[in-house]
């Protein structure tokens, strides 16, 4: 042997070396594989944005909620219950304006007649025309009373229609 030849490493480091060398790669592989199983089932976001369709809800009445019929994050189509508003107090004020529609079409219906036989009664010179006025006046003012219950009657309904929220 020549002392001037450096020793050529042993064939057994070499071979160590690459083993060694594989099993870190296989542990980074494996590593690597277990970590986007595990972290495919986690949302990561950097901009803190979300896409998905999410509608706001609000009744257009106040009252208490009686029932809700969805879950949170429930699909629902249109047209499907979301939730229930006590009604009661929309039931009695609708029932409230049914009566004042029956009482001013009564109003309106005396106010006609006596507008009738204001008219008569003015022709046979037994009323005055101001008292004749007034009668008409009052029968207009009825029928204006019959519009007004007619229009709230109608606000009741809806509000009425209003507790259940589709």
């Amino acid at each position: 042997m020549d002392d001037n030849q450096p020793d050529a490493p042993p064939k057994r480091h070499k071979a160590l070396g690459r083993v060694i060398a594989v099993a870190a790669l296989v542990v980074v592989v494996i590593g690597g594989f277990l970590y986007w199983l595990n972290g495919r089932h986690y949302v990561s976001d950097d901009d803190a944005q979300v896409d998905g369709d999410i509608v706001n809800l609000s009744p257009r009445i106040s009252g208490t909620l009686l029932a809700v019929h969805v879950q949170e994050n429930q699909r629902v189509k249109a047209g499907d219950p979301i939730a229930e508003i006590d009604p009661r107090d929309y039931q009695v004020a609708y029932q409230e304006a049914e009566a004042q529609l029956a009482q001013a079409k009564a109003n309106q219906a005396e106010a006609e007649q006596n507008r009738v036989r204001a008219h008569e009664l003015t022709k046979a010179g037994a009323m005055t025309k101001s008292e004749r006025d007034r009668l008409v006046s009052t029968a207009d003012a009825d029928a204006a009373q019959v519009k007004l219950a007619e229009s709230r009657l109608e606000q009741a309904r809806l509000n009425l229609s209003y507790t259940k929220i589709v």
